[in-house]
């Protein structure tokens, strides 16, 4: 899947992120402008976004905790881990385990009952 999409809209070049929605619902995108000019730039950096994400697991980490307004401190009291923990799957010193998937999912429907 690819994770980062090059769109138009209302006339306008953006990437967005596919998995990542801000709390308020909104997509993340990244605006490059009208016209060819931001097509081109537009498929650029969707295509350096693509390469970085696929390079650096902690990636979908950092973008599933900005997407919920959570810091890695916050992040990692409510996993039940050292924030440290957090800041080197991120940085991609230590790879994210397999069960953090699962444990996110949980964490985001206690976090949307309690929203």
């Amino acid at each position: 899947m690819t994770r980062y999409i090059t769109e138009r809209v209302d006339g306008v070049w953006r990437v967005r992120d596919t998995i990542c929605t801000h709390g308020d619902g909104s997509d993340c995108a990244v605006v490059y402008g009208p016209g060819s000019g931001g097509a081109a730039a537009a498929r650029a950096g969707a295509e350096r976004l693509n390469r970085t994400n696929e390079s650096k697991p902690g990636n979908e980490v950092r973008a599933w905790r900005t997407a919920r307004g959570l810091s890695q401190a916050r992040l990692a009291k409510l996993l039940g881990i050292q924030p440290l923990a957090v800041l080197r799957w991120e940085n991609g010193t230590r790879t994210p385990p397999p069960f953090l998937r699962m444990a996110l999912q949980h964490l985001e429907r206690e976090l949307e009952s309690t929203a």
